[in-house]
């Protein structure tokens, strides 16, 4: 059980204003806490109202670095606020304390019903499946955090919930108290570069959320990026490990001192170091010191989940998957173990996934079909189209990108723009001429969008459009029936919109305007 902070009258400023900060701000006030909210942007009406109504002080447009250096004793920073700059830095400086809005939460929720989530992709989509599971199996499972409601809010509204929370690496930064009932690590491709210098570190940043798994909890964890952090030394969970995408390998030759230490959750020693780097990774993976989970598509396309641990024994065939392909297959595996970790039975998790008694509903924003298959759509000089529009504007990262362009077999026009991670788009010029007929750049990053792509494959790159409303009529014009028109940006969004969701929201508004014949689903 964590400790809850003694905040009587500690002055705490939170930096932020959107949902999760006011969420915190709430917590710390009912905590007892002198709480102080700061925002170096407007802050809606509405929230300003119930600021004062809570009789919480707040500024906008800027933060008061005197005052806060005088008499803040905590910062609760937002998940968006860089540690190397604003108030963040100044806390730093001044040696003021710094905790995520997650770490706040933490302090007043059950941590037996948590579920935390994290990864490079399929992260939102994986918290998306596992709370349907979870709410399947009588749990009333709820996405939250990176995804959806901030925790805080979750938390309040729904208090006899079982919460599948999306972390980011920037929340686990500064989160401390969390001990999940189970967790998930997914993959790692490098992502936010002005953030991390090097997979290295970002490993070490998304490797926070395997530590602070509860000690009789489950961390399932992808198996590549768990022979990555023992490669890097770093230390492992006294929680039971379950590898995802692994199949259990017979010891040879592995030294026991190294399946000692990593039974019992402790860093390895240099000289135990030494001998690792010369064992190849997967022999360390020893079937009685760690599970393992396995997701194969079989020759007729069907589904095996075999599961395998010191506390799960579990083996299921999924005939007709209701989410076919290879990425979706990897995050039904991690959703399904984390599910049965947390007491789902084996046979609620293989109906949920079979097409003919799922009760699924997509996530928004991740893949989404804006009409349906007799759909049609009007062009900007009253031509119908008999098209595909698809809403993947949560593919904030090339790999993202690369995994929506590999969910289809149609022919695609690709809009892909918006705020730069300081990422090469030249990888996915590999996929013109076998999916793409053409990448529509736009944005801020349009340009260099438009030059990684040009010098490979000219013919099927748009000249840079400015906005993303601009590159999709352009597409919607030049297409033909029977194509998609895939939004799958690989940047982030806070050029044109406040965030992913708000981008796609307005791209299903202006498709939605143009569609004539066909489902319009709400």
């Amino acid at each position: 059980m964590t400790l809850v902070p003694n905040l009587d009258g500690c002055r705490v400023w939170v930096a932020g204003a959107a949902r999760s900060g006011i969420g915190a701000a709430q917590i710390l006030k009912n905590l007892g806490a002198s709480v102080f909210v700061s925002d170096s942007a407007s802050i809606p009406e509405e929230s300003k109202t119930l600021l004062q109504s809570l009789n919480i002080e707040f500024e906008e447009n800027g933060h008061s670095f005197d005052q806060f250096e005088l008499e803040a004793k905590l910062l609760v920073i937002s998940p968006a606020i860089l540690l190397d700059r604003g108030l963040a830095l100044h806390a730093r400086k001044h040696k003021i304390p710094i905790v995520s809005e997650i770490e706040v939460t933490s302090w007043i929720v059950a941590h037996s019903k948590i579920c935390g989530i994290t990864g490079t992709n399929g992260k939102s989509t994986t918290t998306h499946y596992l709370a349907q599971l979870l709410d399947r199996g009588g749990l009333k499972g709820v996405a939250c955090g990176n995804i959806g409601k901030a925790f805080s809010v979750a938390t309040k509204e729904n208090s006899d919930a079982t919460f599948a929370v999306e972390l980011s690496s920037y929340q686990l930064e500064s989160t401390y108290s969390l001990r999940p009932k189970t967790t998930i690590l997914l993959n790692l491709q490098l992502d936010h570069q002005a953030r991390y210098e090097n997979l290295d570190d970002y490993l070490k940043a998304k490797w926070r959320i395997v530590l602070l798994t509860a000690d009789d909890g489950i961390a399932c964890i992808d198996s590549d990026c768990f022979e990555h952090a023992v490669k890097m030394g770093l230390p492992l969970p006294r929680a039971q490990v379950i590898l995802l995408n692994s199949l259990p390998e017979v010891q040879k030759e592995t030294p026991e001192a190294i399946v000692n230490y990593l039974r019992f959750g402790q860093n390895l020693p240099v000289a135990l170091y030494h001998d690792l780097r010369k064992t190849p990774g997967i022999e360390i993976f020893c079937s009685n010191t760690f599970g393992y989970a396995i997701a194969q598509i079989l020759s007729d396309r069907s589904l095996k989940i075999t599961v395998k641990s010191e506390t799960i024994d579990a083996e299921f065939h999924v005939r007709t998957p209701c989410l076919p392909g290879e990425h979706n297959a990897k995050n039904i595996l991690a959703a399904s173990v984390a599910a049965l970790a947390m007491g789902v039975s084996v046979e609620t998790i293989r109906v949920q996934w079979e097409h003919d008694f799922t009760q699924y509903q997509h996530l928004a924003h991740r893949l989404e079909n804006i009409g349906d298959k007799n759909s049609q759509f009007l062009t900007s000089e009253e031509k119908i189209r008999k098209v595909a529009i698809v809403n993947d504007s949560k593919a904030t990262n090339v790999e993202s990108v690369i995994v929506a362009l590999k969910s289809y077999d149609k022919p695609l026009r690709v809009l892909v723009g918006g705020d730069p991670k300081g990422e090469s788009f030249a990888p996915l010029a590999a996929f013109v001429g076998k999916r793409v007929i053409k990448f529509y750049p736009f944005g801020k990053a349009g340009q260099e969008i438009f030059d990684d792509i040009n010098p490979i494959a000219s013919k099927h790159v748009a000249p840079v459009s400015k906005s993303l409303f601009d590159a999709a009529q352009t597409a919607l014009n030049e297409s033909n029936d029977g194509e998609i028109i895939l939004l799958s940006p690989s940047c982030a969004s806070f050029d044109e919109f406040k965030n992913f969701e708000h981008r796609g929201d307005m791209f299903r508004t202006w498709a939605k305007e143009r569609l004539v014949s066909g489902e319009n689903p709400s």
